[in-house]
């Protein structure tokens, strides 16, 4: 039980609380979030299941050695698991419940592939502060508009996840069990019709907010952190991998 309920604290937890001295922190945020996009499509050229399981454990330990706790990067893949399922169920029974090899290899690479670029997208999302973000991306010329969807995206997640966390206290302090019953059904479906709704109002809300502190669509930039040696190094080895672990699959896989 203390597992299970570190475990679910875990999940309740968005940032990483990492140490600001850590290499993936002092990593430029531009340079970091162009290594992190290329090494995504990287990872989706792969094809090799065993390349593919080297590459995930590469990038766990990578994390690892960033400052992210084991048991909060995976309480953030659990998370995929849902949906990777719903993917995933459908092709390999989609002849019937004979599952053949090809299906099989191709679940567990669609599988092998979200899991990684999952790792990736945690590198270049939270090892720095949304400001940093936000900035870096306004420097590399992306879009103000994607940058701003960015920027709101992140937030709502936030705020999503801490009114799950006052529905959670809510019903806890009620001795709501969960179970299979009707009478649970209804109480799901009554916290998810509040969920729409307050999620709704706190959307009016924020626009609202955002409207009156002067906001018109524009995000005020500084001159960010000068690109440094560190910051090629650490993006040529994580190229340099991506790149060794292709060639490798197209001369012996």
């Amino acid at each position: 039980m203390p597992v299970a309920s570190g475990f679910i604290e875990e999940i309740k937890q968005f940032e990483p609380q990492l140490d600001s001295s850590s290499w993936g922190a002092q990593w430029e945020v531009r340079t970091k979030v162009v290594t992190c996009i290329f090494s995504i499509f990287g990872v989706v050229y792969i094809q090799a299941p065993l390349i593919l399981l080297l590459l995930f454990f590469g990038v766990m330990a990578a994390l690892m050695s960033i400052g992210f706790r084991f048991k909060y990067v995976v309480s953030k893949l659990v998370m995929l698991i849902p949906f990777l399922l719903l993917m995933s169920v459908p092709i390999l029974f989609s002849s019937g419940l004979h599952i053949d090899q090809a299906k099989f290899e191709f679940v567990l690479n669609l599988n092998l592939t979200a899991l990684t670029a999952a790792l990736f997208m945690m590198i270049m999302l939270l090892t720095q502060p949304l400001h940093q973000l936000l900035n870096g991306l306004s420097r590399l010329g992306i879009p103000k508009a994607l940058t701003i969807i960015v920027m709101l995206a992140i937030q709502y997640t936030r705020l999503f996840g801490r009114t799950l966390m006052a529905y959670q206290k809510a019903l806890i302090s009620r001795l709501f069990r969960p179970s299979l019953k009707a009478q649970s059904f209804k109480v799901y479906s009554a916290v998810m019709a509040g969920l729409i709704l307050r999620s709704i109002d706190q959307s009016e809300k924020v626009f609202k907010a955002m409207k009156a502190r002067g906001f018109r669509g524009e995000i005020p930039t500084v001159t960010p952190k000068p690109i440094e040696k560190r910051d090629l190094f650490i993006s040529g080895f994580f190229l340099a991998v991506i790149i060794i672990f292709i060639f490798i699959e197209k001369r012996w896989f």
